[in-house]
């Protein structure tokens, strides 16, 4: 079954809209609005790495360890990594519904040209701004290193390509995102559409949370490929909700899933012992999108003025993605830290001036930059 008993309980029982066909037709412009908060804790993300480093926190940090204000920052920020997933996978299955793409005439899934074109849309971007940040990081490398004297270590291909996937330790720290999006397109788009078994998801999910509680180790030795795997569950879940959305009209109960938040949220404040507080974090990343997804879809109206500031950024979120750092949110910080305005309160400014000057260097590069190039740098 696409929809299993398990997860019937999540939506609302009875239709969000007068018809199906309202539901056919509805606009999207949540999504849009979702994404633009989403971007903005992206940014708070990489504001905050420096001050992680400086206080001693980090993302696995427990809620009952850190200072309290951290830990509700944390919280607001929503994982939008996994929200981001979300909206992939909803997108998707709402387009395939109601515009048949990449289905031939007899209902089969056309699954070569769907990963032809996710991977031309995902890979060139990916392979042009790994390459920049590349050269980036041999030429800052090459002037410590000249300083120094030191030589830039030999790595076998193995470590190489992990890098590139995963860049660790590389200057273009957010780029990991697109291959792990990539690899989770495919493979749930594969069970779900090609072998017709979309509880490999499931299954795929519960390898994840084995390699995490019962086998750390391999677990850490695995990483951060290993942390991919949890990122299936989110689309997965994306694709139901947009199931459920434009065939029946039916919306995730806001109720239900502000318990469920707000349950989970409360729970990692609490000391806990053994791997509780860790199952919790793992929970708070699967949950906290169904609940945003939630609250954005019965509280947002049908059309939203194209002026709003959080469709505005929504619209620009690939650009904010990509330009926002390394460089410029750490500029950012650096400003902030000069002028003595480098705390955690200065977090959420610091990402504020970030995204807007991502977008102002968006817009000069439209004046500049040709057309035909632009599309592949976003």
């Amino acid at each position: 079954m696409l929809l299993s008993n398990s997860t019937k309980w999540l939506f609302s029982s009875r239709p969000t809209f007068q018809a199906r066909d309202t539901a056919k037709t509805h606009s999207l412009d949540f999504l849009v609005m979702m994404s633009g908060f989403l971007i903005v804790g992206v940014v708070l993300l990489h504001a905050r790495i420096n001050y992680d480093l400086s206080s001693g926190y980090s993302k696995h940090s427990n809620f009952y360890q850190v200072n309290m204000w951290y830990a509700i920052l944390e919280t607001l920020r929503m994982y939008p990594v996994n929200g981001f997933v979300f909206i992939s996978a909803f997108r998707f299955q709402y387009s395939l519904l109601r515009y048949k793409n990449y289905e031939d005439e007899d209902g089969r899934f056309r699954y070569r040209k769907y990963a032809q074109k996710r991977f031309k849309r995902l890979a060139i971007p990916y392979a042009i701004w790994t390459l920049v940040f590349l050269i980036l990081d041999y030429g800052l490398y090459s002037v410590r290193s000249s300083m120094t004297l030191a030589q830039m270590p030999v790595q076998p291909p193995t470590e190489i390509i992990l890098r590139l996937l995963t860049h660790q330790r590389l200057v273009g720290y957010q780029l990991w995102f697109i291959p792990m999006l990539l690899f989770v397109m495919l493979v749930v788009v594969w069970f779900r559409f090609v072998l017709k078994r979309p509880e490999w998801s499931y299954v795929v999910f519960a390898l994840y949370l084995g390699l995490r509680f019962l086998t750390p180790q391999l677990f850490t030795d695995l990483k951060p490929v290993a942390e991919w795997l949890i990122y299936i569950i989110n689309f997965e879940f994306g694709i139901l909700c947009a199931r459920e959305f434009y065939e029946r009209g039916r919306l995730l109960s806001l109720k239900g899933m502000s318990i469920a938040w707000l349950g989970i949220t409360i729970l990692r404040f609490i000391p806990l012992p053994g791997p509780l507080p860790d199952m919790f974090y793992v929970s708070a990343m699967v949950v906290t999108p169904l609940f945003l997804y939630s609250l954005a879809a019965n509280l947002i109206p049908q059309t939203v003025s194209k002026r709003n500031v959080l469709y505005r950024l929504g619209v620009l979120t690939f650009p904010i993605f990509i330009i926002h750092g390394p460089f410029l949110t750490s500029g950012v910080v650096q400003v902030f830290t000069q002028v003595g305005l480098y705390d955690l309160w200065s977090l959420i400014p610091i990402a504020l001036v970030s995204v807007l000057a991502s977008i102002l260097i968006y817009r000069i590069m439209e004046k500049v930059v040709p057309s035909r190039l632009l599309e592949h740098l976003f």
